[in-house]
């Protein structure tokens, strides 16, 4: 099947999308996934996998770059895959999904790099986050596998990706050199108000804990407003209101705090919580893709 970039696609792939419907659930995900599969392919670059990064057996990553090595200092775009902290893998569909941000990356002339990180119950907070900064700080520290430099790191987390990159951002300073280098980040249907989710029942307890008195500790939503960082924060229109709650939290908090380095905000229509990043690279609906190409050239 040909994936072709008419109106009449994208309307047929939102009524897949609505009837899929807006939970955040494997079923949903792997529903989702199935509308996706056929589609992607590897890009024209090169591709090393499963560099390390550090001493766990998850801090590992892709690195996907230009076919031909020029030596030339690029930005690096860094990806961080969801899985309600548990679970999920820079690679879910080998070669196809999440390659498909990598291969986004390289044809917008980045360097990207899709990463795994310890997960719960048996790595709780700030595992996550620090091990994003233990990736931006290899990065800087070394010569990379497809011969390119680093010039300025964009980090793009999804889902509990994006707390994660929320929580590194939050403790920005525990970086050493490195964290001059990042420019600004991109935060995707994430969870970053630990007290919040508390108040209504729903803090991810494999990771966060149970003890409530840490709560505001965790809580990153306070922190990223006294960021000198940019942002761009997104959410979904077929997902859980939570996530969306918590986004718009998080933009109108920047807002509020800071003119020089404003906030922002998109709201991705029909899409669901995965979507977004399964269709990005896609020549249709690639709602994220086409705002995050902008954003980024806006703050380079």
């Amino acid at each position: 099947m040909e994936l072709l970039n008419d109106n009449l696609y994208t309307a047929s792939l939102i009524r897949d999308l609505r009837s899929v419907g807006a939970d955040v659930n494997p079923e949903v995900m792997a529903e989702t996934l199935e509308l996706y599969r056929p589609f992607h392919r590897s890009g024209p670059g090169r591709v090393t996998r499963n560099a390390r990064y550090g001493p766990d057996q998850r801090h590992v990553c892709n690195i996907f770059s230009p076919a031909e090595p020029d030596g030339q200092a690029r930005p690096i775009i860094i990806f961080v895959h969801g899985g309600g902290f548990v679970r999920g893998d820079k690679e879910i569909v080998p070669e196809r999904i999440y390659d498909n941000v990598g291969w986004w990356a390289v044809r917008n002339d980045f360097i990207g790099v899709t990463m795994n990180y310890r997960l719960a119950p048996e790595h709780k907070w700030p595992a996550g986050g620090d091990d994003v900064g233990s990736l931006i700080d290899w990065l800087a520290g070394n010569a990379l596998p497809c011969g390119g430099k680093l010039d300025r790191l964009i980090v793009v987390g999804h889902s509990a990706g994006a707390s994660h990159v929320a929580t590194c951002l939050a403790r920005l300073d525990r970086l050493g050199p490195a964290r001059e280098k990042v420019a600004a980040a991109v935060l995707c249907s994430g969870l970053y108000d630990v007290e919040a989710l508390s108040r209504v029942g729903r803090v991810p307890t494999a990771y966060f804990g149970t003890d409530k008195a840490e709560y505001a500790e965790m809580s990153s939503s306070h922190r990223l407003a006294a960021l000198s960082i940019p942002l761009l924060v997104t959410i979904n229109q077929f997902e859980p209101t939570l996530f969306q709650e918590q986004g718009e939290s998080v933009a109108i908090r920047m807002h509020c705090a800071s003119a020089d380095f404003p906030v922002r905000y998109a709201f991705l229509s029909g899409h669901n919580h995965f979507s977004c990043v399964f269709n990005v690279n896609l020549p249709v609906h690639d709602l994220l893709g086409m705002h995050m190409a902008a954003f980024v050239n806006s703050v380079l």
